[in-house]
């Protein structure tokens, strides 16, 4: 298991923005808990921020969508962006957790407007100077390549130490570490130079 979601706890989405222990705001809610720095309910931070969690959870209840057609809610992902650029000089410890549904049963443009957004994320991730440890996690229903793909916009990241988790609930249901020049290693590599010659990266 990657080591801090270990130590923050599996927790849900649900159970993220409904624990009054995290001081999380209402849906979107970007304002200081008890003073401090802000907060968002899909961001779990630790040590005043330098440990820093967030949570994507793309199937529906996930708190990322305004209707049951998937479309994500855009005042849930600007405070999100917003509460993370506050971040930058103090996390030192970045984790991101995401958790994909079905990908069989999912339309061509939630998929493009899902890659967009994991894209946002790791440009954002490379705006922060001072991380030792980056984190990327997937937990898939099952293991398909349309969406860990998604892996290959980190490949971008200037800290060269992050590390890629993925675990499939169909299964063994355990966490697996990414190894430097495995398979998927290549694969994602090859495929983000499929996406430099497009300009998509």
């Amino acid at each position: 298991m990657p080591n801090i979601i270990a130590k923050m706890g599996n927790l849900s989405i649900g159970e993220i923005v409904n624990s009054p222990s995290l001081g999380n705001g209402p849906k979107g809610s970007s304002k200081p808990a008890n003073g401090g720095m802000p907060t968002h309910p899909l961001i779990i931070s630790e040590n005043d921020g330098a440990g820093l969690r967030i949570d994507l959870d793309f199937r529906n209840g996930g708190g990322l969508f305004k209707d049951a057609d998937k479309t994500f809610d855009e005042d849930v992902i600007e405070p999100l962006f917003k509460v993370l650029t506050r971040h930058r000089g103090i996390t030192k410890h970045f984790t991101i957790l995401m958790t994909f549904g079905k990908h069989w049963n999912e339309s061509v443009n939630f998929k493009k407007a899902q890659s967009a957004l994991i894209r946002r994320v790791a440009k954002m991730v490379n705006t922060f100077p001072g991380l030792n440890t980056v984190e990327v996690c997937f937990e898939l229903k099952k293991k398909n390549w349309s969406q860990l793909k998604n892996a290959t916009y980190f490949y971008q990241l200037k800290f060269r130490g992050w590390t890629f988790h993925h675990k499939v609930t169909k299964g063994a249901g355990v966490w697996e570490k990414m190894e430097i020049r495995s398979d998927l290693d290549r694969r994602l590599a090859g495929f983000r130079f499929a996406l430099q010659k497009k300009g998509e990266l």
